[in-house]
């Protein structure tokens, strides 16, 4: 995935300004919290990549990949002001986000799985990736097909120098159980933030993170104590919000999987449509729209602190013709610096353009020349796409829509499984698999056994 050794302070450039001494003194003052702020994120980002680099759980896996494309997105958005040494983060970013990157990662991590026996047999695989198969890649859904299908006995061998990594996660993770009841529905529903701030705050890594621990010990509990499992996720889901991290939708999905698996449909329901009214829709407070607005804003505030008017727009390729127009230039938050256009009203929060804080005599664009900030200025607002750039366009958003189809198709299926599944077992259960995964795998494939129990629900009027 990449190395994360890439931080480095900036000395400020103090030649050629006309700042008083107050004023810099301001100036480095932002730019000593910047590089704070840098210095977390890349240990964030470092931790979350050893994770993804080195863990046997495919659902930690996906998740540290995530939590790293969204920390080197964060420290992206510092490059304007914090000098890098090596690769610069928009450049690991940029290759984190790609399609070869991701599948020869996702590819890695199966192969490491299957290298170090993670996986007893191919049904436990299948079982495990079944959340994630729509994100395997073809090569990887071929290694899996590889794997017997009868229980194979194997050791684990963790490497030395992820190991006191792993210690500390432990220690964090025994500690917690310890302070809080995880074996009680009340016990799990009693837990507050206020009472688990601290060990967010304090977590040596992902892996014991507070909202990790509980979706931990829901993956152990699902098969015997299936509530408590539920009770788990039902808490992780009330956590994440106020984490300190960003979620996906798929994150918070888990619970209604568990709520379908524990036949609790209604509240499987209802449970979907609170996800989806906090992830879709203009509104919504954890749409794409709604987190681009709120970084604008913190851009806007940062402007302010640091005493400036400017800020300048960041590049993406694969974006819309609104932002072709915008992006690499430089604008006027208020207006009132009329050397530079406003801020346009009608600018988009869909394709991932951000604004970066400009210091003149301090700061440089990073995107034109500083000696032609003005004439740069006033060139014509059209649209810088290439026809390349368009493609990638229109490829990403049939991309996005896809997979909106597909999280909502899978959940759809999860939830009708379930409940055919619970009715073969009420109504014909004499042709009942002994497992659910059992029930999927014959369903997929559609066997002969399959057949027949389609033909007999459905003379019961039951279209499976």
């Amino acid at each position: 995935m990449g190395l994360f050794d890439i931080f480095r302070k900036k000395r400020m450039n103090r030649q050629k300004t006309d700042s008083d001494p107050e004023e810099l003194s301001s100036l480095c003052e932002s730019k000593q919290k910047m590089e704070r702020k840098a210095e977390t994120l890349l240990n964030q980002a470092t931790q979350s990549a050893e994770l993804a680099n080195h863990t046997l759980d495919p659902k930690t896996f996906f998740e540290a990949y995530n939590d790293t494309l969204q920390t080197m997105s964060q420290l992206k958005k510092l490059e304007p002001y914090i000098s890098f040494n090596g690769r610069s983060p928009s450049a690991i970013l940029a290759e984190l986000q790609s399609i070869e990157q991701r599948n020869a990662s996702v590819l890695a991590m199966v192969k490491r799985c299957i290298r170090q026996k993670w996986w007893s047999s191919l049904q436990q695989a299948e079982q495990e990736l079944l959340p994630y198969w729509n994100q395997l890649p073809d090569a990887a859904k071929v290694e899996i097909s590889r794997l017997s299908e009868h229980e194979v006995q194997g050791s684990i061998k963790w490497e030395a120098d992820v190991r006191s990594y792993d210690l500390a996660n432990d220690r964090q993770i025994e500690a917690f159980k310890r302070a809080f009841d995880l074996t009680t529905e009340e016990g799990i529903r009693s837990i507050t933030f206020q009472a688990v701030r601290p060990w967010i705050e304090s977590a040596p890594g992902v892996p014991s993170h507070p909202v990790e621990i509980l979706s931990k010990q829901a993956s152990a509990y699902q098969k015997e104590h299936l509530d408590l499992a539920v009770a788990c996720l039902r808490k992780a889901n009330e956590l994440r919000p106020v984490s300190g991290m960003l979620y996906s939708e798929d994150s918070y999905l888990r619970l209604v999987r568990y709520l379908c698996k524990a036949e609790r449909f209604d509240e499987a329901d209802r449970e979907y449509k609170k996800i989806q009214a906090m992830f879709d829709g203009k509104d919504a407070p954890y749409s794409p729209e709604t987190i681009a607005i709120a970084d604008l804003k913190r851009s806007f505030s940062l402007a302010e602190e640091m005493g400036t008017d400017l800020v300048e727009v960041s590049w993406v390729d694969a974006c819309c013709q609104t932002c072709g127009k915008y992006r690499g230039r430089i604008f006027s938050v208020s207006g009132r610096d009329k050397r530079f256009p406003e801020f346009p009203s009608d600018f988009c929060y869909q394709c991932g353009l951000s604004a970066h804080p400009i210091v003149e005599g301090v700061s440089a664009p990073m995107y034109g020349d500083p000696k032609h900030m003005l004439e740069d200025a006033r060139r014509p607002f059209v649209d810088t796409r290439t026809p390349e750039q368009i493609e990638a366009y229109n490829e990403k958003c049939r991309r996005m829509q896809l997979e909106q189809k597909q999280r909502a198709n899978y959940m759809a299926r999860e939830r009708k499984d379930h409940e055919d599944y619970a009715w073969i077992r009420d109504h014909l259960p004499e042709l009942m698999p002994k497992t659910f995964s059992g029930y999927r795998r014959m369903k997929t494939m559609h066997t002969k056994n399959f057949q027949k129990l389609q033909s007999k629900a459905l003379e019961l009027g039951r279209e499976i």
